[in-house]
């Protein structure tokens, strides 16, 4: 599988260039994406942040720079920007009125069922769904990224486990060796069950616990940006349950 990351029209202003401007690049892409959409093989991954906040827009930009209809191009999103650094801060949503439009947005999206066919929306809808039906207690759930899982690492080409994909074993999250995998610890991070806000929180079960390796402001705006983003898909979810629908909604609902 081969994942894309690109932010729409936001990916010059909050990733410095887009190699759909490059005719090299924009051609790669291109047949990339012709050779390996017929095997689902490809799909391209968003970031959504204060400036850049609608997955309808930015399905439907990537979509025309490839030549291919919005709706059968393969979205997922990491949801909006958790703020690793200074970057990620200045992107997240300082305010409640900015908060509030994207709610409107994300809310509208969902109810008109534009971004119902996001891969990992439908995942997590899928997967709250469940847990009503299941009522699966939170202390049985994963950190959102997963990497507190015994069987998943991540690793550099020098060998070195880190915290999670997006360090570096400069920035202090070198957590061992391939080389003796027996003495890797995951000290490096703060999981969801230790934070009490978490255990307060009306969705823990679409968050996750967002970011386990953030503390401080980072961590605090980090929560606030995931709690905005699960309350706008825990209303939708309450919606579809409730069958708050049109005939046309109801036809792609029955896909989830």
């Amino acid at each position: 599988m081969v994942t894309v990351s690109h932010d729409g029209p936001g990916q010059i202003a909050n990733r410095g260039s887009d190699p759909f401007d490059h005719p090299v690049g924009a051609s790669a892409l291109r047949r990339l994406y012709a050779a390996l959409r017929p095997l689902g093989l490809v799909n391209f991954n968003c970031v959504l942040a204060k400036n850049n906040i609608s997955l309808a827009a930015i399905r439907s930009h990537i979509a025309e720079r490839l030549g291919c209809r919005s709706e059968e191009l393969p979205l997922a999103t990491e949801e909006l920007v958790l703020p690793y650094e200074e970057t990620g801060m200045d992107l997240s949503f300082r305010s409640k009125a900015e908060s509030q439009i994207f709610k409107q947005v994300f809310v509208k999206e969902l109810a008109d069922g534009s971004v119902l066919g996001v891969l990992n929306i439908r995942e997590k809808l899928q997967d709250f769904f469940l847990s009503l039906a299941k009522g699966r207690p939170s202390h049985a759930l994963a950190q959102r990224c997963g990497m507190d899982r015994e069987d998943t690492l991540a690793v550099d080409l020098h060998g070195n486990v880190l915290t999670c994909q997006n360090t570096a074993a400069a920035d202090g999250h070198a957590i061992g060796h391939v080389s003796d995998l027996g003495n890797v610890r995951l000290d490096t991070v703060r999981h969801w069950l230790t934070r009490n806000e978490c255990h307060r929180c009306p969705v823990i079960q679409l968050c996750k616990g967002a970011c386990m390796r953030l503390e401080g402001e980072q961590w605090r705006q980090a929560c606030r940006n995931s709690f905005v983003y699960n309350m706008a898909l825990l209303k939708s979810a309450i919606s579809l349950l409730a069958g708050f629908r049109s005939g046309e909604e109801k036809k792609q609902i029955a896909s989830l």
